[in-house]
């Protein structure tokens, strides 16, 4: 089970067997007695631990534990996850160790698109999307003042890795059908944002670019947008071909695919040189041919 960092809202369910046969289910609990430690720490015990059965008629012996006390789920600010191990005893209980998983904010929703975001190279007037999280909850963040986002980009060229924008305010966009325009942005639903970015982050260099977002007064958790440029710069058909890259180490004439008509259409495709004067037409050939003799006459 993963629970949330700052969240005392949860609970845990347990099985509570008699500590005597360690097989009968229990259906109540008395003196209830509850320790816990987070991340390997000591061991602490809960102040008022709250335990109750789920259904003692449709499922005798099942309770669960109320995870309401602070300490139980607070994380140190570098801290991804941890460990919360729970211990429980009761007099008519054998004892119940239970483990669960404290998530992080960070770990759980920071970044607000694919980390595999691909963008072809050279392009211009490039819309990104995605989700924003709340700081403290981390829930999808509703209705952000967009004056109070800023953005700022990172691009990589293969050789080195330059700052291309620094920390930059955006404006709010009138309309999500508004046209492109650099480092604006606008809420399109449910905490997913659209995001103009500046045309610079996939220029035909651009290998990659790391794109993040803040809130100025620290109400979402940082975001970041990984884009990879695709290798087909955008004024290309799809194939790049250097100059002078067909060379005859590379061309065989006498494995290369033969043209044919098809090929050529309309178009009429003949070599010079030998091999038959292949560039004559009919009526050269018929021209060199011995005239005719002439028959015999017969008169009247």
């Amino acid at each position: 089970m993963r629970i949330q960092a700052d969240d005392i809202l949860r609970t845990k369910n347990f099985i509570a067997v008699d500590n005597t046969d360690f097989v009968s289910r229990e259906t109540s609990l008395t003196n209830v007695v509850v320790y816990y430690s987070l991340d390997g720490g000591a061991a602490t015990i809960m102040t008022t631990p709250t335990v109750a059965a789920i259904d003692a008629t449709n499922m005798p012996g099942v309770f669960k534990l109320a995870i309401d006390e602070a300490g139980m789920v607070t994380l140190g600010a570098s801290v991804v996850s941890a460990e919360l191990v729970i211990h429980i005893t009761a007099d008519e209980m054998a004892p119940v160790t239970i483990s669960i998983v404290v998530v992080g904010v960070v770990e759980a929703n920071t970044t607000v698109a694919p980390h595999n975001l691909f963008i072809k190279k050279g392009t211009t007037s490039n819309i990104i999307t995605g989700r924003l999280f709340d700081a403290t909850t981390g829930e999808p963040y509703l209705n952000a003042t967009i004056a109070n986002l800023e953005m700022k980009i990172y691009t990589n060229d293969t050789s080195e890795i330059s700052q291309l924008q620094d920390w930059t305010a955006l404006t709010a966009l009138a309309m999500i059908t508004t046209a492109w325009t650099e480092n604006y942005a606008i809420e399109l639903d449910s905490g997913v944002y659209r995001f103009d970015i500046p045309d610079g982050s996939v220029d035909v260099a651009t290998q990659a670019a790391e794109i993040l977002i803040r809130e100025t007064s620290g109400l979402i958790k940082e975001a970041r947008i990984t884009i990879q440029t695709d290798p087909v710069p955008a004024d290309s058909n799809g194939v790049i071909l250097t100059d002078n890259a067909i060379t005859a180490a590379k061309f065989d004439e006498s494995t290369a695919f033969p043209i044919k008509s098809a090929d050529t259409g309309a178009t009429q495709i003949a070599r010079t040189g030998a091999d038959g004067d292949t560039l004559e037409t009919l009526s050269d050939e018929v021209a060199a041919l011995p005239a005719a003799a002439e028959g015999p006459q017969i008169n009247d």
